[in-house]
């Protein structure tokens, strides 16, 4: 049996688990949220866990997995599996396959079809009927003689030692170990059941082969005992945890603050704590997209639940609700839309000479994230520039000013909710610089036609480097796509409708400005 999965792993990585259409996506890059609310609903558990599928993978998945829809454990431990390879979690009757299950494998087109559990739960005639939806002897089981022994397959069919964590949960109620299976694929462990007061052989067989450098226990004692939980330290080095709540709302809150930082995490599930089936499917989707997989209550947010979402929701959550209003009602879909739109952020500073430490205006200011363009601005008059409703994140900085070499801030950290400041120093390149004024005065010359060119052996070579005066009457000569003149003599002049033209030479030395103030006579 190990045989046969490992193949179908082999297979996702070679082949990739492809998101579809309604995909979410998070990570170190910071890509925000897109700040929506979605719910994912069929008109029973088979329909709902269609519509996670097509909302979430596209056709030609590596692996589909099949549960039954009656019975919860031998779906439990699946999601930290189903999430890594990028495999939905389709559900059917013990001695029926469901129409809406069947078109739904018939668009993902799988490469591998695994039965979780027995012929007791899902029959040997349904598996017969999905080697029509497969290629030819791609369709296997996974089990054990009880839910504790199909656990334990099920995480040495999906682990290799050492692993980092392990989870272990009630195989008795499903609450703990669904919301730890979108935990367990986003920290790399398994999950294992027991029962309340007695470690079952298979879990201790699975830890002793997995060699976890942590165990982490998912419920209070009245779940798992504290007995179980000092057994446990048996099979790691490390201090045995336990995440845990008065009950299944917290418990589910407190794993997803133990596993998702927030600026890290760009969307929830949320499901019914009340029933298994959305939890189950969704589970896996969840952990796909390193997004945790929260409980609610049909007619409220749970308090704990309310005060994760609001640490999650700094930048912006895509909300995706699991199921119809017979399991979460539209109040409590209205109530959890609040925590789908971000804490806005700022960013600004100044930009400087960083000769003079003069305050540069007019430089043009990109702002990257990843390989998209933001958002453009310029410095104003005081070098300062500014980019407000910004989603937290990580940017990029490239900042342009004739005369200067381009400048480029990377790794700029934007947190929700932040003023954040990054000042820019730019580097002189070698050029012309000053101010055009009329003879006499020190009135400014606006709109004065300044160009140069290069003298070599007293003849004038080479392109022509024009700029307009400002306000002030300044301007720069320089080459922007070589970052500056290149050092030598060159012959500038300056003309004006209304004044005399006038010229001279001046000598470009290398990385510096040469700064000079032209006299213009009014014309007769």
């Amino acid at each position: 049996m190990r045989r046969v999965l490992y193949l179908s792993v082999v297979g996702a990585l070679l082949l990739g688990a492809t998101p579809g259409w309604g995909a979410v996506t998070s990570g170190d890059d910071g890509r925000p949220a897109r700040g929506e609310i979605t719910r994912l609903a069929g008109r029973d558990r088979i329909g709902t866990a269609v519509e996670i599928s097509r909302a979430t993978f596209a056709p030609r998945v590596p692996l589909a997995m099949i549960a039954t829809a009656d019975r919860f454990p031998d779906g439990l431990s699946a999601g930290p599996l189903a999430a890594t390879i990028g495999a939905p979690i389709l559900l059917t009757w013990l001695d029926d396959l469901p129409d809406e299950t069947a078109r739904e494998l018939e668009r993902l087109r799988p490469a591998r079809i695994l039965i979780l559990g027995g012929p007791e739960a899902v029959s040997d005639a349904v598996a017969f009927e999905l080697t029509g939806y497969a290629p030819p002897d791609s369709v296997d089981r996974i089990w054990g003689p009880t839910r504790y022994e199909t656990a334990a397959e099920i995480a040495l069919e999906a682990f290799t030692a050492p692993v980092g964590i392990a989870f272990v949960a009630s195989g008795l109620d499903y609450p703990d170990a669904l919301s730890g299976a979108a935990a367990g694929a986003r920290l790399g462990g398994p999950i294992l059941l027991t029962r309340s007061n007695e470690l079952p052989a298979a879990a201790r067989t699975a830890l002793e082969e997995l060699l976890p450098t942590r165990i982490v226990v998912l419920g209070g004692e009245e779940v798992v005992s504290e007995g179980v939980r000092q057994e446990l330290a048996f099979y790691t080095d490390a201090p045995v945890e336990r995440w845990s709540g008065s009950d299944r709302y917290r418990t589910s809150a407190r794993i997803a603050a133990e596993a998702f930082p927030a600026q890290q995490t760009t969307a929830v599930f949320v499901a019914t704590g009340e029933r298994f089936p959305d939890a189950l499917t969704g589970a896996a989707a969840a952990g796909m997209f390193d997004a945790p997989l929260l409980l609610t209550s049909r007619f409220q947010v749970p308090e704990r639940l309310a005060e994760e979402l609001e640490r999650l929701a700094a930048g912006g959550l895509d909300v995706y609700v699991l199921g119809g209003e017979q399991v979460i009602s539209a109040q409590v879909v209205e109530l959890l839309s609040a925590y789908a739109n971000p804490t806005l952020s700022k960013l600004g500073g100044e930009v400087t000479d960083a000769v003079s430490a003069e305050r540069v205006a007019a430089a043009d200011v990109r702002l990257w994230r990843g390989d998209a363009e933001e958002a453009t601005t310029a410095s104003g008059p005081a070098g300062a520039y500014a980019f407000e409703g910004l989603v937290w994140g990580r940017f990029r900085l490239e900042v342009t000013r004739i005369g200067y070499a381009p400048a480029t801030v990377t790794d700029v950290e934007v947190a929700p909710g932040e003023d954040h400041v990054e000042d820019v120093a730019l580097d002189r390149v070698a050029s012309i610089a000053g101010r055009v004024v009329v003879a006499g005065s020190d009135e400014q010359v606006t709109g004065a036609q300044v160009s140069a060119r290069r003298v070599v052996n007293g003849e004038m070579v080479g392109p022509t480097f024009e700029a307009v005066t400002d306000s002030d009457g300044a301007f720069v000569l320089s080459d922007d796509e070589l970052q500056g003149l290149e050092p030598g003599q060159y012959r500038y002049e300056a003309t004006h409708d209304d004044f005399t033209s006038t010229s001279t030479l001046v000598t470009v030395t290398r990385g510096e400005w040469t700064e000079v103030e032209i006299e213009l006579v009014k014309a007769a």
